[in-house]
């Protein structure tokens, strides 16, 4: 299988935060469902590009002994974090307004994005 030497896990992750920051701004401002969709599709095919490496990452990386456990915990926290931003996220909207609720998640993205940047600089320094 030939890899995508430029699509590294940090900008994947770039890039399937910025599609998500396009979503929901268009379910904000433009409402337009063929970008709803596109951006939707594309995001799942870079999600479906991402977890592989990111476990083959992991895989090869942390000690042979701890691979189990660190893995376990490490899908926890993502599989709690879905459940957690949907009570985040509903308590923004009945609280205030749902476009308060959708502003501050395309805020959360911009932090996320800008976090992610940082980290593939890092990561790409020699």
């Amino acid at each position: 299988m030939k890899r995508v030497a430029w699509l590294s896990i940090p900008t994947n992750l770039t890039l399937v935060i910025g599609v998500s920051g396009v979503i929901s701004a268009n379910l904000l401002w433009l409402q337009n469902r063929y970008i709803l969709v596109a951006c939707i599709l594309v995001n799942g095919v870079l999600i479906g590009l991402l977890n592989p490496r990111i476990q083959a990452e992991m895989i090869t990386e942390l000690p042979e002994e701890a691979i189990g456990s660190i893995l376990s915990v490490f899908y926890t926290v993502i599989q709690l974090t879905v459940p957690g931003g949907a009570v985040v996220f509903a308590f923004l909207a009945n609280g205030w307004t749902m476009a308060i609720a959708w502003i501050g998640l395309v805020a959360a993205i911009v932090v996320g994005l800008l976090y992610a940047e940082v980290l593939r600089r890092r990561l790409a320094r020699p």
